[in-house]
């Protein structure tokens, strides 16, 4: 008989928020929910595995990865800013490390062409992949927590 072990993580990815401003109003990004892979299972690192949480919420994921809790986009609200304008939002691809292990977030999705509304708000909503590092060693079980730098500008 094989056994298996299963390690279970908790993601939970925090932002930090850069604004590139044109003007004097007084910008607030304000977290209304952070981006979360939720808590899974990943029953093999010996390749890369993809738990993808889109934009609006739909999960893909590999036959590796066990999701046990739902993960969920991340949501930002953008208050202060000059009305009627577009938005330009970058999140750069980075990397979360986790014990001996690591974990790739790529592929950010932002709110593609979001303006601000006549009061100058707008709800950024986001995506992202997340990757296995593939290089077969096993990860610890705990919650693991990264930081991503947004960049808004207008």
């Amino acid at each position: 008989m094989m056994v298996q072990k299963i390690f279970f993580w908790s993601l939970i990815v925090m932002c930090f928020v850069f604004v590139g401003s044109q003007s004097a109003n007084s910008e607030t990004i304000t977290p209304v929910q952070e981006l979360s892979f939720g808590t899974f299972a990943l029953k093999n690192n010996s390749s890369r595995h993809l738990l993808r949480v889109a934009r609006t919420g739909g999960i893909t994921s590999d036959s590796e990865y066990i999701v046990m809790t739902t993960p969920t986009p991340g949501e930002y609200s953008l208050s202060g800013f000059t009305p009627s304008t577009s938005v330009t939002v970058t999140i750069p691809d980075t990397i979360i490390t986790v014990g001996g292990g690591y974990f790739d977030v790529e592929s950010f999705t932002p709110t593609p062409g979001l303006t601000t509304d006549s009061s100058g708000n707008a709800t950024l909503r986001f995506g992202a992949s997340l990757y296995s590092s593939g290089v077969g060693s096993n990860y610890s079980d705990g919650t693991f927590t990264g930081s991503i730098n947004i960049t808004v500008n207008y």
